[in-house]
Order: C-alpha cells, then sequence, then structure tokens
C-alpha cells in the first residue's frame, strides 16, 4: 500500500503518482504555523519592530527596526 507521503513524494519527483495528491483529502501535505505576529496594528510586533498606525485603510506602517544598520 502506497502512503500519501510516499505518492506526493513520488509526483514531487516528476514520476507518475499513484493518484493526484490533493491535501484537503489525503494529508499529504501539512501547514505549521510559528505562532509569531509578524505584523500589528500598532506597538511592537514580536520581531521587535514598531509599527503605527497612520490610515485605517491601508494599515500600519513599521516606524523603527530593532537592528541598527551598519
Amino acid at each position: 500500500m502506497v502512503t500519501p507521503k510516499d505518492n506526493l513524494l513520488t509526483a514531487l519527483r516528476g514520476e507518475e503518482p499513484y493518484w493526484l495528491p490533493c491535501p484537503l483529502f489525503d494529508g499529504s501535505v501539512v501547514v505549521v504555523g510559528h505562532g509569531l505576529v509578524e505584523h500589528c496594528a500598532s506597538g511592537r510586533d514580536a520581531w521587535g519592530v514598531e509599527w503605527v498606525l497612520r490610515d485605517p485603510k491601508s494599515g500600519s506602517f513599521p516606524v523603527s527596526h530593532p537592528l541598527v544598520g551598519p
């Protein structure tokens, strides 16, 4: 029996898979989130970047960065 993982790897190698890999149905691909907030409306995000909301329609903009340039 071919597992969904083996079938996906077969397709990724350019070989003919046993079936068309479809993560929705066969669980061949899993997306794992890191859990960090990369962008916020205002304040400091998980990466240390300071954001300010200047216009609610266009979103917030970074105003500082934790790393100082050279």
